[in-house]
C-alpha cells in the first residue's frame, strides 16, 4: 500500500505504468478493505493510471471445473465491479485468467474440455455483462506459452474462433511464458507475429523463477529474458507485464534502490542494457557467458547453463564426486568474490575446492568450502584482498551426497 501515497518513491516508474492490475480474488473475496480500494483508486486517478482486474470469468458446470482455475462467472465479476464502484472507481481493463487453457486445453480429472466455441460464447456473455456497467471496458486474454505444443496453431485457431463467435477480436493476448523451455523466445515471437497479423495487441510477462534465492537473482533472470526476447529474437511486444507469482521480488520500492520492482521498470525504459547480469564495471560477473569445460555432463544440462545468469538452469555432471568445472575468463582479471549456487539433492556434507591460475601457470588453491549444504544454498567467499591476474577458475568437488551440479557460478570483479 506504500505505493499509493502522493510522495511514494516510484514517481519515474509510475509515469511509465499505464495500467495497474488488481487480482479479482483480492477484491471480490473482500481481502481488500474498502479503505484500501479507495486509496488505490484515488492515487491511480491522480497519476493517470488505468485500473485493471485479473480474474476468472467462466461459470463451472455441475459436472466439471471444480478445483480448477478460471472458474468464477458473471456473479463474481459483477461483485468485483460493484466493489470498485463503491470505492469511487472504474474498471478500464479486464485480463482473463487463461480461460481457453482451463476450459478447452486442460486434460486432467475434473476438466470440462469445452469446445472452443463454447468457451468463446461464455466469454462473450461475460463481456456483455461487464459492458452493461462499464461500456468502454476492454476485456482481453492471458494464456500460457507451452513449447510442448504448436502455440501458433493452437492460439491462431482460438483467436479466429473467438472472432467468429463474439463478432469482434480479442483486444489483446498476453503470454505467461514457460521459461524452462529452450525455444520459448522463438515460440513467443511466432505468436506475437500471428497476433499482429490478426490485429490483436500482444503482450508478454517478464519474470524470474520460483526457485530463485533472492530478489537480485529473480530480477536478474527477468532482465536476461528481456534481452533475449527483444534484443536477440527481435520481439516487439505491445504490452509488457511486470508481475510476479513467486516469492520474489520482496521489494517494490524504492525505485532508486537496485533490485526492486520499481527500479526494474526504470531500467527497462531508461537503460535496458543494465538489466540482467552485470558484465562490465564494478561488481561485474566475469564468468557470465564465458568458455567452460567440465569433467562430465548430462546432455540436457550442459556446462554453459552454470554461467548463463539463470538460476533455473544448471550444469549436471551426471555422476558423483569427484568432479570438476573450469571457467576461462578470457583475460587476466581481479577477482573479489566467488558465489556458487548449489543444485543438490539430497542435503548433506560437501567438500569443494576453488583453484585459480594465470595463463601458463599452475593452479593455486584459493579457498575451500566444507560443511553441510542444502539444495538451494549459495556458497560465497570474499578474500581480504582481491586475487589478481586470474584467468582460469576451477571448482573441484571432492565430496557430495548427490550427483555434482551447479545452478550458477558467479566470479565477481571488485566493487571499486
Amino acid at each position: 500500500m506504500d505505493l499509493f501515497a502522493p510522495d511514494s518513491p516510484w514517481s519515474d516508474a509510475s509515469e511509465r505504468v499505464h495500467v495497474f492490475l488488481l487480482y479479482g480474488e483480492w477484491v471480490g473475496c473482500n481481502y481488500a478493505t474498502n479503505d484500501e480500494l479507495v486509496q488505490i483508486i484515488e492515487d491511480l486517478n491522480r497519476r493517470g493510471i488505468a485500473l485493471a482486474i485479473e480474474g476468472s470469468l467462466l461459470e463451472r458446470s455441475d459436472d466439471c471445473g471444480t478445483g480448477i482455475e478460471s472458474w468464477g462467472g458473471i456473479p463474481e465479476g459483477l461483485r468485483i465491479a460493484q466493489r470498485i464502484i463503491d470505492a469511487g472507481g472504474k474498471i478500464h481493463f479486464w485480463a482473463m485468467d487463461a480461460p481457453f487453457k482451463y476450459a478447452n486445453l486442460l486434460d486432467e480429472p475434473g476438466a470440462c474440455q469445452w469446445s472452443a466455441e463454447t468457451v468463446a460464447q461464455a466469454i462473450a456473455n461475460f463481456v456483455d455483462a461487464l459492458r452493461s456497467i462499464f461500456p468502454e471496458i476492454v476485456v482481453g486474454d492471458t494464456e500460457p506459452l507451452r513449447t510442448d505444443r504448436d502455440n501458433v496453431e493452437v492460439y491462431g485457431r482460438w483467436m479466429q474462433i473467438y472472432r467468429e463467435v463474439a463478432g469482434e477480436n480479442l483486444p489483446f493476448i498476453h503470454l505467461d511464458v514457460d521459461y524452462g523451455q529452450s525455444d520459448w523466445a522463438e515460440e513467443a515471437k511466432a505468436v506475437e507475429e500471428l497476433a499482429r497479423q490478426e490485429g490483436i495487441d500482444f503482450g508478454i510477462f517478464y519474470g524470474g523463477d520460483r526457485g530463485d534465492p533472492s530478489d537480485k537473482a529473480w530480477l536478474t533472470s527477468a532482465g536476461e529474458r528481456v534481452k533475449t526476447y527483444e534484443d536477440v529474437s527481435g520481439g516487439e511486444p505491445d504490452h509488457i507485464m511486470f508481475q510476479s507469482w513467486q516469492d520474489h521480488p520482496d521489494y517494490v520500492l524504492h525505485e532508486s534502490e537496485p533490485y526492486t520492482f520499481a527500479n526494474f521498470i526504470d531500467l527497462y525504459f531508461d537503460n535496458r542494457a543494465a538489466l540482467g547480469v552485470p558484465t562490465r564495471g564494478p561488481g561485474a560477473n566475469l564468468a557470465y557467458d564465458k568458455s567452460v569445460s567440465a569433467s562430465g555432463s548430462l546432455m540436457e544440462f550442459p556446462p554453459a547453463n552454470a554461467v548463463d545468469g539463470i538460476y533455473s538452469s544448471w550444469w549436471g555432471a551426471g555422476d558423483f564426486a569427484p568432479q570438476w568445472f573450469e571457467i576461462d575468463l578470457h583475460a587476466p582479471v581481479s577477482v573479489a568474490q566467488i558465489r556458487l549456487a548449489i543444485s543438490q539433492d539430497p542435503d548433506g556434507d560437501t567438500f569443494h575446492r576453488i583453484w585459480g591460475r594465470e595463463v601458463g601457470e599452475d593452479y593455486l588453491l584459493l579457498h575451500e568450502f566444507r560443511g553441510f549444504t542444502s539444495g538451494d544454498d549459495v556458497l560465497e567467499f570474499i578474500p581480504l584482498v582481491p586475487w589478481e591476474n586470474i584467468q582460469f577458475i576451477k571448482i573441484e568437488t571432492l565430496e557430495s551426497p548427490s550427483w555434482v551440479s551447479w545452478r550458477e557460478i558467479e566470479i565477481l570483479s571488485p566493487e571499486e
